[in-house]
Protein backbone atom coordinates (compact mmCIF):
# COMPACT_ATOMS: atom_id res chain seq x y z
CA UNK A 1 0.00 0.00 0.00
CA UNK A 2 1.37 3.14 -0.86
CA UNK A 3 1.94 6.53 1.57
CA UNK A 4 -0.50 9.54 0.66
CA UNK A 5 1.39 12.77 1.29
CA UNK A 6 -1.93 16.13 1.30
CA UNK A 7 -0.41 19.26 0.45
CA UNK A 8 -3.07 21.20 2.82
CA UNK A 9 -3.51 24.17 4.47
CA UNK A 10 -5.54 26.13 1.81
CA UNK A 11 -7.37 25.85 3.77
CA UNK A 12 -6.94 24.08 7.02
CA UNK A 13 -10.70 23.21 7.65
CA UNK A 14 -10.78 21.72 3.69
CA UNK A 15 -7.76 19.96 4.78
CA UNK A 16 -8.97 18.36 7.61
CA UNK A 17 -12.38 17.46 6.26
CA UNK A 18 -10.40 15.79 3.09
CA UNK A 19 -8.34 13.13 5.36
CA UNK A 20 -11.32 12.70 7.47
CA UNK A 21 -13.23 11.21 4.63
CA UNK A 22 -10.13 9.03 3.41
CA UNK A 23 -10.31 7.52 6.73
CA UNK A 24 -14.16 7.08 6.51
CA UNK A 25 -13.99 6.11 2.40
CA UNK A 26 -11.64 3.35 2.98
CA UNK A 27 -12.86 -0.34 3.55
CA UNK A 28 -11.14 -1.64 6.21
CA UNK A 29 -12.07 -3.55 9.84
CA UNK A 30 -9.13 -2.58 11.25
CA UNK A 31 -6.69 0.25 11.77
CA UNK A 32 -4.08 -1.34 10.33
CA UNK A 33 -6.74 -1.77 6.88
CA UNK A 34 -6.13 2.40 6.79
CA UNK A 35 -3.80 4.38 4.24
CA UNK A 36 -0.71 5.66 5.87
CA UNK A 37 -1.19 9.31 5.41
CA UNK A 38 1.28 12.13 6.14
CA UNK A 39 -0.07 15.73 6.16
CA UNK A 40 1.51 19.05 5.87
CA UNK A 41 -1.02 21.76 6.34
CA UNK A 42 0.65 24.83 5.38
CA UNK A 43 -1.21 27.62 6.08
CA UNK A 44 1.98 29.99 4.50
CA UNK A 45 0.73 29.14 1.31
CA UNK A 46 0.61 32.68 -0.29
CA UNK A 47 -3.12 33.24 -1.88
CA UNK A 48 -3.84 31.34 -5.38
CA UNK A 49 -6.74 34.30 -6.42
CA UNK A 50 -4.64 37.06 -5.00
CA UNK A 51 -1.72 35.42 -7.42
CA UNK A 52 -3.85 34.96 -10.25
CA UNK A 53 -5.69 38.13 -10.61
CA UNK A 54 -3.56 41.01 -8.87
CA UNK A 55 -0.09 39.51 -8.97
CA UNK A 56 0.52 38.45 -5.84
CA UNK A 57 3.06 36.29 -4.66
CA UNK A 58 3.50 32.68 -6.24
CA UNK A 59 2.12 29.94 -4.13
CA UNK A 60 4.26 27.43 -6.31
CA UNK A 61 7.83 27.79 -4.79
CA UNK A 62 5.90 27.13 -0.83
CA UNK A 63 3.24 24.14 -2.60
CA UNK A 64 6.71 22.54 -3.90
CA UNK A 65 8.89 22.53 -0.66
CA UNK A 66 5.43 21.25 1.09
CA UNK A 67 5.85 18.44 -1.53
CA UNK A 68 9.47 18.15 -1.30
CA UNK A 69 9.38 17.63 2.40
CA UNK A 70 6.08 14.92 2.25
CA UNK A 71 8.35 13.18 -0.40
CA UNK A 72 11.13 13.15 1.90
CA UNK A 73 9.28 11.32 4.33
CA UNK A 74 7.90 8.85 2.14
CA UNK A 75 4.77 9.77 0.23
CA UNK A 76 4.43 8.37 -2.40
CA UNK A 77 0.86 9.62 -3.90
CA UNK A 78 0.76 13.67 -3.32
CA UNK A 79 -3.08 15.52 -3.42
CA UNK A 80 -3.58 18.92 -3.56
CA UNK A 81 -6.26 20.13 -1.59
CA UNK A 82 -7.19 22.99 -2.91
CA UNK A 83 -8.95 23.63 -6.82
CA UNK A 84 -7.26 27.00 -7.53
CA UNK A 85 -4.17 25.52 -7.07
CA UNK A 86 -4.29 23.58 -9.91
CA UNK A 87 -3.93 26.99 -12.29
CA UNK A 88 -0.18 25.98 -11.46
CA UNK A 89 -0.50 22.33 -12.07
CA UNK A 90 1.93 22.14 -14.68
CA UNK A 91 4.43 24.30 -12.93
CA UNK A 92 4.15 22.18 -9.60
CA UNK A 93 4.36 18.89 -11.83
CA UNK A 94 7.30 19.87 -13.80
CA UNK A 95 9.30 21.24 -10.30
CA UNK A 96 8.67 17.90 -8.75
CA UNK A 97 10.18 16.70 -11.92
CA UNK A 98 13.19 17.90 -11.49
CA UNK A 99 13.28 17.15 -8.09
CA UNK A 100 13.55 13.37 -9.49
CA UNK A 101 15.81 14.05 -11.83
CA UNK A 102 19.78 13.14 -10.47
CA UNK A 103 20.52 17.14 -10.41
CA UNK A 104 24.10 16.01 -11.48
CA UNK A 105 23.32 14.67 -14.86
CA UNK A 106 24.28 17.18 -17.07
CA UNK A 107 21.43 15.93 -20.22
CA UNK A 108 19.09 16.18 -17.75
CA UNK A 109 17.20 19.10 -19.21
CA UNK A 110 17.63 21.34 -16.04
CA UNK A 111 20.21 23.59 -17.80
CA UNK A 112 22.82 25.45 -16.31
CA UNK A 113 21.17 26.85 -13.48
CA UNK A 114 21.68 23.19 -11.82
CA UNK A 115 20.75 22.99 -8.24
CA UNK A 116 22.51 20.75 -5.60
CA UNK A 117 20.43 18.66 -3.65
CA UNK A 118 20.41 20.83 -0.95
CA UNK A 119 19.55 23.95 -2.68
CA UNK A 120 16.46 22.05 -4.09
CA UNK A 121 15.20 21.64 -0.75
CA UNK A 122 16.14 17.48 -0.93
CA UNK A 123 17.83 15.47 0.73
CA UNK A 124 20.60 12.42 -0.20
CA UNK A 125 18.73 9.67 1.32
CA UNK A 126 15.34 10.98 -0.47
CA UNK A 127 17.45 11.23 -3.92
CA UNK A 128 18.78 7.67 -3.50
CA UNK A 129 14.72 6.49 -3.18
CA UNK A 130 13.53 9.07 -5.93
CA UNK A 131 16.31 7.08 -8.24
CA UNK A 132 15.72 3.73 -7.35
CA UNK A 133 11.82 3.98 -7.76
CA UNK A 134 11.70 6.25 -11.04
CA UNK A 135 9.51 5.38 -13.81
CA UNK A 136 7.54 6.63 -16.84
CA UNK A 137 3.98 7.68 -17.23
CA UNK A 138 1.86 10.87 -18.98
CA UNK A 139 2.02 14.35 -17.68
CA UNK A 140 -1.54 17.01 -18.03
CA UNK A 141 -0.27 17.42 -21.72
CA UNK A 142 -0.28 14.11 -22.91
CA UNK A 143 3.71 13.76 -22.32
CA UNK A 144 6.10 11.08 -21.43
CA UNK A 145 7.80 11.92 -17.92
CA UNK A 146 9.93 10.67 -15.69
CA UNK A 147 7.78 10.62 -12.17
CA UNK A 148 10.68 8.68 -9.87
CA UNK A 149 7.48 6.88 -8.43
CA UNK A 150 5.78 10.18 -6.65
CA UNK A 151 2.49 10.53 -8.18
CA UNK A 152 0.94 14.03 -8.01
CA UNK A 153 -2.95 13.77 -8.69
CA UNK A 154 -4.88 16.28 -11.16
CA UNK A 155 -7.98 17.04 -9.07
CA UNK A 156 -9.41 18.90 -12.29
CA UNK A 157 -8.85 15.99 -14.37
CA UNK A 158 -10.32 13.48 -11.85
CA UNK A 159 -13.32 15.39 -11.27
CA UNK A 160 -13.76 15.57 -15.03
CA UNK A 161 -13.52 11.48 -14.71
CA UNK A 162 -16.73 11.05 -12.57
CA UNK A 163 -18.37 13.55 -14.37
CA UNK A 164 -17.85 11.31 -18.22
CA UNK A 165 -18.59 7.81 -16.25
CA UNK A 166 -21.98 10.16 -15.18
CA UNK A 167 -22.81 10.98 -18.52
CA UNK A 168 -22.72 14.92 -17.46
CA UNK A 169 -21.42 17.26 -20.44
CA UNK A 170 -22.80 20.59 -18.96
CA UNK A 171 -21.98 21.58 -15.57
CA UNK A 172 -22.01 24.90 -13.25
CA UNK A 173 -18.94 25.57 -11.35
CA UNK A 174 -18.76 27.24 -7.78
CA UNK A 175 -15.24 28.22 -7.26
CA UNK A 176 -12.78 30.81 -6.14
CA UNK A 177 -12.58 34.40 -8.63
CA UNK A 178 -9.00 33.00 -9.30
CA UNK A 179 -10.23 29.71 -10.64
CA UNK A 180 -13.07 31.25 -12.51
CA UNK A 181 -10.96 34.05 -14.16
CA UNK A 182 -8.31 31.96 -14.47
CA UNK A 183 -10.41 29.48 -16.46
CA UNK A 184 -8.60 26.50 -14.83
CA UNK A 185 -11.84 24.14 -15.01
CA UNK A 186 -12.38 24.71 -18.57
CA UNK A 187 -8.92 23.45 -19.50
CA UNK A 188 -9.23 20.78 -18.30
CA UNK A 189 -13.11 19.95 -18.84
CA UNK A 190 -13.63 21.31 -22.54
CA UNK A 191 -10.92 19.02 -23.86
CA UNK A 192 -12.77 16.24 -22.00
CA UNK A 193 -15.85 17.39 -23.55
CA UNK A 194 -17.91 18.92 -20.94
CA UNK A 195 -18.75 22.61 -21.23
CA UNK A 196 -18.54 25.45 -18.32
CA UNK A 197 -20.68 27.64 -16.86
CA UNK A 198 -19.60 29.95 -14.48
CA UNK A 199 -22.05 32.34 -11.68
CA UNK A 200 -23.17 35.79 -13.16
CA UNK A 201 -21.22 38.90 -11.61
CA UNK A 202 -23.40 39.33 -8.34
CA UNK A 203 -23.46 35.22 -8.23
CA UNK A 204 -19.24 35.35 -7.88
CA UNK A 205 -19.40 37.27 -5.63
CA UNK A 206 -21.79 35.56 -3.47
CA UNK A 207 -19.70 32.71 -3.92
CA UNK A 208 -16.48 34.89 -2.88
CA UNK A 209 -18.17 35.69 0.09
CA UNK A 210 -19.20 32.12 1.56
CA UNK A 211 -15.08 31.04 0.72
CA UNK A 212 -13.70 34.04 2.12
CA UNK A 213 -16.21 35.96 3.97
CA UNK A 214 -17.63 32.47 5.59
CA UNK A 215 -15.68 29.30 5.81
CA UNK A 216 -11.84 31.50 5.84
CA UNK A 217 -12.58 33.51 8.21
CA UNK A 218 -14.09 31.14 10.85
CA UNK A 219 -17.60 32.17 10.80
CA UNK A 220 -21.00 30.80 9.80
CA UNK A 221 -22.97 31.90 6.51
CA UNK A 222 -25.67 34.68 7.40
CA UNK A 223 -29.22 33.76 6.35
CA UNK A 224 -29.15 36.64 3.65
CA UNK A 225 -25.52 34.95 2.49
CA UNK A 226 -27.24 31.27 2.65
CA UNK A 227 -30.49 32.56 0.67
CA UNK A 228 -28.20 34.61 -1.83
CA UNK A 229 -25.69 30.93 -2.48
CA UNK A 230 -29.14 28.56 -3.04
CA UNK A 231 -30.18 31.52 -5.62
CA UNK A 232 -26.76 30.93 -7.39
CA UNK A 233 -26.72 27.32 -7.52
CA UNK A 234 -30.38 27.57 -8.93
CA UNK A 235 -29.72 30.22 -11.48
CA UNK A 236 -26.93 28.14 -12.91
CA UNK A 237 -29.35 25.03 -13.05
CA UNK A 238 -31.53 27.35 -14.84
CA UNK A 239 -28.62 28.42 -17.48
CA UNK A 240 -29.05 24.62 -18.54
CA UNK A 241 -25.97 23.41 -15.97
CA UNK A 242 -26.69 19.24 -15.28
CA UNK A 243 -24.53 19.06 -12.28
CA UNK A 244 -22.76 21.73 -9.88
CA UNK A 245 -19.10 21.13 -9.23
CA UNK A 246 -17.80 22.51 -5.82
CA UNK A 247 -14.98 23.36 -7.49
CA UNK A 248 -13.53 24.67 -3.91
CA UNK A 249 -12.57 22.77 -0.60
CA UNK A 250 -14.44 24.91 1.32
CA UNK A 251 -17.94 25.26 -0.26
CA UNK A 252 -19.26 21.57 1.36
CA UNK A 253 -17.58 22.68 4.74
CA UNK A 254 -19.85 25.73 4.67
CA UNK A 255 -23.26 23.72 3.17
CA UNK A 256 -22.75 21.72 6.00
CA UNK A 257 -22.91 24.36 8.74
CA UNK A 258 -26.07 26.15 6.66
CA UNK A 259 -27.83 22.77 5.98
CA UNK A 260 -28.12 23.93 2.45
CA UNK A 261 -27.97 20.29 1.54
CA UNK A 262 -31.60 20.36 2.00
CA UNK A 263 -32.53 23.17 0.66
CA UNK A 264 -31.22 22.01 -2.60
CA UNK A 265 -31.65 18.40 -2.77
CA UNK A 266 -33.02 18.50 -6.41
CA UNK A 267 -28.90 19.49 -7.85
CA UNK A 268 -26.82 17.21 -8.66
CA UNK A 269 -23.66 18.22 -6.71
CA UNK A 270 -20.14 16.73 -7.46
CA UNK A 271 -17.90 17.37 -4.84
CA UNK A 272 -14.49 17.74 -5.36
CA UNK A 273 -12.94 17.28 -2.59
CA UNK A 274 -15.03 13.76 -2.02
CA UNK A 275 -13.48 13.27 -5.65
CA UNK A 276 -9.81 13.53 -4.54
CA UNK A 277 -10.17 11.19 -1.23
CA UNK A 278 -11.85 8.80 -3.38
CA UNK A 279 -8.77 8.94 -6.21
CA UNK A 280 -6.42 9.11 -3.02
CA UNK A 281 -7.78 6.22 -2.09
CA UNK A 282 -7.55 4.12 -5.58
CA UNK A 283 -3.86 5.02 -5.91
CA UNK A 284 -2.59 4.05 -2.61
CA UNK A 285 -5.07 0.78 -2.32
CA UNK A 286 -5.26 -0.01 -6.29
CA UNK A 287 -9.22 -0.19 -5.30
CA UNK A 288 -11.74 2.46 -3.88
Amino acid sequence: MKKLGIIGGMGPLATARLFELIVEMTKSDSDAGHIRTLIDCNPGIPDRTRAILDGGESPVPEIVKTAEGLIDSGAEVLLLACNTSHYYFEEIEAALQKFAVNPTDKNDGIGENTQSVEEMGGSEKNMDREEESKGTEKNSNGEEVTTGGVKLINLIEETGNVLREKGLTRVGVLATRGAVEGKVFEKYLEPMGISVITPDQNGQGTVNSVIYDAVKAGRKLSEELADNYCETCRDLVARGAQALILGCTEIPLAMDAAGLWDKLDDIVFVDTIRVLAQAGIREARGKV
